[in-house]
């Protein structure tokens, strides 16, 4: 479970979401099917439930829908095990090499590669990102989506920047006017 007992992390998410215009995912502080619904109730579009906590993903979805559950799936190198389940019920996929997190190496493509096959809902990828040429591989081995977050801090413009650059390769990006 998460650090933070499920009223303390929900109260201290509100005022974020409250300024926030862009969909929120949470997770770390979510242990409960009722947790899941105070985040709905205070603004949450989706809830990341880590994969040692399975067992609430399919009560979460048939109450929530799939579409709320995320199954954050955080794995060491060298990797996860090729019979690794994937719960159902989950509406997507977060994949995340901790050995890569905040490393600028790159995502962990054969892994991707190899959960991509395996599953049939979306896919996001996260942990390694270094630049657009990163991202360009993960979509192009199956993710979704990928994340990030260490990048940002060391470069300015760089969304702008990775949305141009996939977007010149042929990959599928929103672009704000």
């Amino acid at each position: 479970g998460g650090v933070f007992p499920e009223p303390e992390f929900v109260k201290g998410i509100k005022p974020y979401i409250d300024r926030c215009f862009c969909p929120i995912t949470m997770g770390g502080g979510i242990k409960s099917i009722a947790g899941a619904g105070e985040v709905l109730k205070i603004g949450g579009d989706k809830c990341i439930i880590p994969s040692h906590r399975s067992e609430l993903i399919a009560p979460m979805a048939e109450k929530h829908g799939r579409q709320f559950v995320t199954m954050g799936v955080s794995y060491r190198s060298p990797a996860i095990s090729g019979d690794t389940s994937f719960q159902p019920g989950a509406g997507e996929i977060l994949l995340q090499n901790i050995d890569r997190d905040g490393s600028l190496s790159g995502y962990d493509i054969p892994v991707l590669t190899d959960v991509a096959r395996k599953i049939n809902v979306p896919l996001v990828v996260g942990s390694g990102c270094s630049g657009w040429a990163d991202m360009e591989r993960a979509f192009m081995a199956g993710a979704d989506g990928c994340m990030t977050s260490n990048i940002h801090h060391i470069t300015s413009g760089a969304m702008a920047g990775f949305k141009r650059n996939l977007l010149d390769r042929g990959v599928r990006v929103r672009i704000e006017t």
